[in-house]
């Protein structure tokens, strides 16, 4: 068991943890946008833009936020088969006041109060994306991250910036 209040806090009391039912008339009740899911089409993904949350110290330009199943995602050492992942996309401006690299600093430092198994990793050049990836673990052996925090930067004549923050949460989808 974790204390998830920080969580709830960062995605605006989106109910990461409840069952799919309740997600799912949560978002019908709060117009998310609705899509087929690319891994099974019995399945139906919810996002919604232009997504508020008064958690992040910088001010974003944006925030999105999906809700999606997975089957067979790639999460470092472990590919669960099923799982579920809220991900919220925060985008920055690289300036003084909307600043992704000083923001992703203060959220690693306070999901390491809560979360003490991390590592830290480095994107470089995949698929035309470079940044910086931590994940936090629940437990000290365990290979499935619950949350991971990505910092993506973008070349903007010849150097890269900061631009914008990936934070995601993984829970196994709920067997029937």
């Amino acid at each position: 068991m974790t204390d998830n209040t920080g969580l709830f806090k960062l995605y605006n009391e989106f109910p990461i943890d409840s069952s799919l039912s309740f997600i799912t008339n949560f978002c019908e009740q709060n117009n998310y946008s609705t899509s087929p899911n690319i891994y099974d089409n019995t399945k139906t993904d919810f996002s919604k833009q232009s997504f508020s949350s008064n958690f992040f110290s910088y001010k974003p330009t944006d925030i999105s936020i999906d809700f999606f199943y997975a089957y067979k995602y790639g999460l470092g050492e472990k590919i669960p088969d099923d799982i579920l992942c809220t991900t919220l996309t925060i985008f920055y401006q690289d300036t003084v006041s909307y600043n992704a690299k000083n923001e992703y600093e203060l959220l690693i430092k306070f999901f390491k109060k809560l979360y003490t198994h991390s590592n830290k990793e480095y994107i470089v050049s995949e698929h035309g994306r470079e940044g910086e990836l931590v994940k936090f673990y629940i437990g000290k052996k365990l290979k499935l991250p619950m949350l991971t925090i990505e910092l993506n930067y973008s070349n903007d004549n010849s150097h890269w910036k900061s631009k914008s923050i990936y934070i995601s949460y993984f829970r196994p989808y709920p067997k029937e």
